[in-house]
C-alpha cells in the first residue's frame, strides 16, 4: 500500500470520480456528527486567526482508496480516474455536502458581495462533474453513492429544492450546513480553513487485503453493525461488475426479507443451523467470517444460502409458509392445510420462545426440498409445540431449550447408523429437489416424524410427563409479572379455550389464537373470583373465605381470557357484559362464550356454586381436559401415539439440507 499526507480539498480537487462500493452501508451520518464537524471547523478558524504563525491543522483520520480495474463511462463521466472508497465515505461525503452548501450560500450573496464570484467559480470546478450534453443529464456529482443515496445527491447538486428528498440524511445535513453558513459573515475564511483538514490517503495495491485493512482502521463516525461488516466481507473482494450483480440480485432481496431489527437474530440462528452450536451475539461477525472461510464455498454461494434462509426466516416472522406445488391436493384441501400450517406457526410464535427456530428452519428447508410433506410438517410443528409448552409449564421458563433444538434435526437423522444425503443443498433447495427425493418423500417424512417422537421420548429431551404437567397446572401461582410469562399464561389459556370450543359452527368463528397473534393486548386474563373480595363474595364463600381466596385466586381454575378492546382483531366479536365485582351471580353470568370467537372453557364457570369444592372441581375438569387430543399443547393425544412405519431404510434418504 501507498500512504501520503494530503488534505480534503486537494483530494476532492484531484479530478477523481469516487465510487462508493455497493457493499458499503448507505450514508449514515446524522446532525450529531455534522455538528461535531462544524464545531471542529469553527475551532480551527479561531485558532488560525488568533495564532496565524502556528498554521493549525485538524486531522481527519485516514481514507482508504483502491483504483478500479474497470469503471463504466456512465459512472465516471468526464473524469479520467475512478477510485473505490474502501473506508472514509461518511467523512468524504459529508465534506462534499459542506462544500455544496458553501457554494449555495456564496451564490446567494453574489449581488451584495462580488468577491464571492471567485469562491463560487472555484467550488464549481470540483463540486460538479462535466455536463453530459449528449444524454441531457446536466451537471453530475463526482460521486457514485450506493442505493438511493445517488438520486438524492443528484437532486442536491441540481439545486431544485422542490425535488429534495426531505427524509434523506443527505438532504437534512446539507440544509444544516446551509443554516450554519448563512449565519457566518466570512465564508472565504471558512473555505480556506478547510485546506487545513488533513488526512492520510492509503492507496491499496495488488496483493493488499482491503477487508483486513478496513477492519483494523477506526475511522471517525458511527460504529459499523454486524450486518454492515457481513455485507462488506461478502462483497468487498469481488470485482466491480460481480459486486454490483451480487448486490442487486442477492443482497438487496436479502435486506427486503428482513427488518433492520431482525438482522442480528437472523445471523444468530443461521450460525446455529450451520455450526450446530450456540451462537454468541458479541462474536457474530467473526463466527460468520470463520464459517465462510472454512466452508470452501464462494462468496456468491454464501449469499445465495443466506438469501434462502432469510426467506424462510421472514415466513416464520409472518407465520405464513406457502405450500409447495402439489398435484395430489385439491384446492379445498390445499386451502385447509395452508390455514392449519399458518395456525401452527402462530401458536409457536405465541410461546414467545425462539429456542425452536434452528430446528424449524431446517424442517422448512427440508419441506422445500420435498423431503417432508405438508401434513408431516404440520405434525412436526405440533410435536414441537407440545414439547415447548410442557417444558415451560414445569420449569416456568427457567430451562433453556436452545442447546437441545440446535442439534435436534441431526439427532433425528442420526438415529439410523447409515445416513446418505437426500434433497438439494442449502441455497438451492428452494429451486427444487432431485426426483429421487420427491419419489421417496412420503416414506421418508413418516420415518422422520417417527424418529422425532423417539428423540422427544428420550432421556436427553427430558419431556415432562402428565403427572408433572398436572401438578404444575394445579399448584402454580399464575400471577406473573414478566412479559414472556404473561404471554405464555395467556397462550395456555387460549389453547385450553380452543380445546373446549364447541365444534358446531366452529368455521364461522375467529380462532382465539389469531386474535392473540394479531394483538397480544386484545385479550386479558381475568379472575373469576376477584382479587379483592366484597362483603357479598365473603358471604358467598362462607366462613373459610380467606383460605379459599388465598389458595385459588391466582390458580388456573380461577382464570379466563376476555376481550378488552374493540381494536381490529377483536372488532368481529362482542365483548361480554361488564362484570360486577360485588355480585358472584352477575360475574358468572357474564362469562358466556362470545358468539364469534372460538372459546368454550369459560362455560365451566357459568352458573356454578362458589365453594372451595367447586373450585377444586373446576381445576379437576381443566386437568382432565389435557387428555383431549384437541388440547395438544398439554396432551400428546394422537401425536404422541404416532406409530412409526416399518421402513428401516427410508431414513437413509433423509439428511439435513444444511
Amino acid at each position: 500500500m501507498n500512504c501520503r499526507k494530503t488534505n480534503i480539498l486537494s483530494l476532492l480537487q484531484g479530478g477523481t470520480h469516487f465510487l462508493i462500493p455497493c457493499y458499503q452501508r448507505s450514508y449514515a451520518w446524522t446532525q450529531e456528527q455534522c455538528s461535531d464537524l462544524w464545531l471542529d471547523l469553527k475551532r480551527l478558524v479561531a485558532q488560525r486567526e488568533q495564532f496565524p504563525e502556528l498554521n493549525a491543522v485538524h486531522f481527519m483520520g485516514s481514507i482508504v482508496v483502491q483504483t478500479t480495474q474497470y469503471v463504466p463511462m456512465a459512472e465516471v463521466r468526464a473524469r479520467e480516474l475512478g477510485v473505490l472508497i474502501i473506508d472514509g465515505q461518511q467523512r468524504l461525503t459529508t465534506m462534499y455536502l459542506l462544500y455544496l452548501a458553501l457554494a449555495q450560500v456564496a451564490r446567494q450573496r453574489l449581488e451584495q458581495n462580488a468577491e464571492y464570484a471567485a469562491l463560487v467559480s472555484e467550488l464549481d470546478v470540483f463540486l460538479q462533474d462535466a455536463c453530459d450534453k449528449e444524454h441531457g443529464t446536466g451537471w453530475q456529482p463526482p460521486f457514485t453513492l450506493s442505493g438511493t443515496d445517488q438520486v438524492d445527491l443528484k437532486r442536491l447538486v441540481a439545486g431544485y429544492e422542490a425535488r429534495f428528498n426531505q427524509t434523506s440524511l443527505l438532504t437534512s445535513n446539507y440544509q444544516y450546513f446551509c443554516q450554519q453558513l448563512a449565519a457566518e459573515s466570512d465564508l472565504c475564511a471558512l473555505y480556506e480553513a478547510t485546506r487545513a483538514f488533513e488526512l492520510v490517503e492509503i492507496s491499496l495495491e495488488r496483493g493488499d487485503d482491503p477487508q483486513l485493512i478496513f477492519e483494523t482502521l477506526n475511522a471517525r463516525g458511527l460504529a459499523l453493525t454486524t450486518w454492515d461488516k457481513i455485507r462488506n466481507f461478502a462483497l468487498m473482494d469481488l470485482d466491480y461488475d460481480d459486486s454490483q450483480r451480487c448486490y442487486q440480485n442477492l443482497w438487496q432481496p436479502l435486506e427486503q426479507y428482513l427488518h433492520a431489527s431482525e438482522h442480528d437474530d437472523f445471523i444468530y440462528f443461521y450460525l446455529e443451523v450451520k455450526r450446530q452450536t450456540e451462537s454468541n451475539l458479541t462474536t457474530l461477525y467473526y463466527d460468520f467470517k470463520q464459517l465462510c472461510q472454512t466452508s470452501g464455498r464462494s462468496k456468491e454461494a454464501v449469499l445465495q444460502d443466506l438469501l434462502s434462509y432469510a426467506d424462510l426466516f421472514a415466513q416464520l416472522s409472518y407465520c405464513h409458509v406457502p405450500l409447495v406445488p402439489s398435484s395430489e391436493l385439491d384446492p379445498r384441501e390445499r386451502s385447509g392445510l395452508q390455514t392449519e400450517l399458518n395456525l401452527c406457526l402462530k401458536r409457536l410464535q405465541l410461546t414467545r420462545s425462539n429456542d425452536w427456530l434452528p430446528f424449524v428452519l431446517q424442517c422448512l428447508m427440508s419441506y422445500r426440498a420435498r423431503a417432508l410433506s405438508v401434513k408431516e410438517l404440520i405434525h412436526v410443528l405440533q410435536l414441537i409445540e407440545v414439547y415447548v409448552t410442557r417444558c415451560w409449564l414445569v420449569s416456568l421458563g427457567r430451562q433453556s431449550l436452545e442447546p437441545f433444538f440446535i442439534t435436534l434435526y441431526q439427532d433425528v437423522v442420526a438415529l439410523h447408523d447409515d445416513v446418505s444425503e437426500v434433497g438439494a443443498g442449502a441455497g438451492t433447495a428452494a429451486d427444487g429437489a432431485a426426483d429421487t427425493v420427491a419419489d421417496a418423500a412420503a416414506d421418508v417424512a413418516s420415518e422422520f416424524v417417527a424418529r422425532l417422537v423417539q428423540v422427544l421420548r428420550s432421556e436427553r429431551a427430558n419431556m415432562p410427563d402428565d403427572a408433572q404437567v398436572q401438578k404444575a397446572l394445579r399448584d402454580t401461582n399464575f400471577n406473573f409479572t414478566t412479559g414472556r410469562q404473561i404471554a405464555m399464561r395467556n397462550y395456555v389459556l387460549a389453547r385450553l379455550e380452543e380445546g373446549y370450543a364447541p365444534q358446531d359452527k366452529l368455521a364461522e368463528r375467529i380462532p382465539i389464537i389469531d386474535v392473540l397473534w394479531q394483538d397480544s393486548q386484545a385479550l386479558t386474563c381475568e379472575h373469576i373470583m376477584p382479587q379483592k373480595l366484597s362483603d357479598v363474595w365473603r358471604k358467598t364463600l362462607g366462613s373459610n373465605y380467606e383460605k379459599i381466596h388465598a389458595r385459588w385466586t391466582h390458580r388456573l381454575a380461577n382464570l379466563t381470557l376476555t376481550p378488552i378492546t374493540e381494536s381490529t382483531p377483536t372488532r368481529a366479536f362482542r365483548k361480554s357484559a361488564r362484570w360486577s365485582m360485588a355480585c358472584p351471580k352477575a360475574r358468572f353470568a357474564s362469562i358466556a362464550p362470545s358468539p364469534s370467537i372460538s372459546t368454550g372453557l369459560s362455560q365451566i364457570w357459568c352458573n356454578a356454586p362458589t365453594s372451595s369444592i367447586s373450585w377444586r372441581s373446576r381445576s379437576g375438569r381443566i386437568l382432565r381436559s389435557m387428555v383431549k387430543p384437541s388440547c395438544c399443547p398439554l396432551s400428546w393425544g394422537e401425536l404422541w401415539s404416532f406409530d412409526a412405519p416399518n421402513h428401516e431404510n427410508t431414513i437413509n434418504k433423509h439428511k439435513s439440507v444444511i
